[in-house]
C-alpha cells in the first residue's frame, strides 16, 4: 500500500522551512515574494495528493518521541488531506494575488515570513494529534494573524490587529485536568470545554456555538495525549 506519511510531513514541514528561506532570500536580494508563492505552490500540490490517495483509505501516521508527553504525533486521513488542501490552495491563491500589491511594500519580507509560518502551522494544527501541539500550532497561527493583520503600520490597522488577537484567541488552563478555548469571529462566539483524562489517553469536552442568540451544544470525545 502506498505511504503517504512523507506527503504529510511535506505539508507540515515545507511551510515552515519556507518562514526560514524567504527572510534569508529577501536578505541576500533575491525574491522572498516569489519563495512564498513557489513553497505555497509546492504545499498544495503536496496536500492534494494526500487528498487524492486518502480517497483509497490510505492513512498517514507518523511521530518524534519527546519527553513529558510532548510527542509531536502527526496523523491524517481524507478529512484532514482535504482540509489541508484547501487551506494550502486559499494560502497559494493569497500569495500570487498579494505580489502586485505587497511587492512593493516596505515589509514584504515580514508580510511572506508570517504567511509562510502561519501556513505551516496550520498544516501542524490540522494534523496534530497531541493536544499539547494542537495548542501550540493554534498559538503561533494567532501570533501570525496579528502580524499579518497589523502588516499596515498606520494606527488603526495597529489597534484593528490588537483588537483581533485579543478576540479571535484566549486560552485558559483552570487547573491541570480542565482547558477552556474560547473565540469570537464577527457575530459567531464559540467556547469550547475540555477535560482531560491522561489516565486514559483521552479527553473529553463540549463545544457551544452562540449565534443571534441561539446556542448549540456538541459533545466532543477524541485520543489526544
Amino acid at each position: 500500500m502506498f505511504d503517504i506519511t512523507g506527503i504529510m510531513l511535506v505539508c507540515v514541514l515545507f511551510p515552515l522551512l519556507g518562514a526560514i528561506l524567504v527572510p534569508v532570500a529577501g536578505r541576500f536580494g533575491g525574491d522572498s515574494g516569489k519563495t512564498a508563492l513557489l513553497t505555497a505552490a509546492i504545499t498544495f500540490v503536496a496536500a492534494f495528493f494526500a487528498a487524492y490517495y486518502t480517497r483509497f483509505g490510505i492513512t498517514a501516521d507518523w511521530m518524534l518521541p519527546m519527553p513529558l508527553g510532548m510527542d509531536l504525533h502527526l496523523a491524517g486521513g481524507s478529512m484532514e488531506a482535504f482540509m489541508a488542501a484547501t487551506s494550502s490552495f486559499l494560502s497559494f491563491i493569497i500569495m500570487y494575488y498579494s505580489q502586485g500589491y505587497i511587492e512593493k511594500g516596505p515589509y514584504k519580507t515580514e508580510f511572506y515570513t508570517a504567511a509562510m509560518l502561519f501556513l505551516g502551522a496550520m498544516m501542524g494544527l490540522i494534523f496534530s494529534s497531541n493536544l499539547v501541539w494542537i495548542f501550540v500550532f493554534w498559538e503561533i497561527t494567532a501570533i501570525c494573524s496579528w502580524r499579518l493583520v497589523g502588516y499596515f503600520r498606520a494606527k488603526t490597522d495597529i489597534l484593528k490587529a490588537n483588537k483581533t488577537f485579543r478576540e479571535a484567541f484566549m486560552i485558559k488552563g483552570v487547573n491541570k485536568n480542565v482547558v477552556i478555548v474560547k473565540g469570537k469571529h464577527g457575530d459567531i462566539f464559540e467556547s469550547a470545554i475540555f477535560i482531560v483524562k491522561p489516565e486514559i489517553n483521552k479527553f473529553y469536552g463540549c463545544l457551544r456555538t452562540e449565534y443571534n442568540g441561539k446556542v448549540s451544544v456538541i459533545g466532543l470525545k477524541h485520543p489526544a495525549l
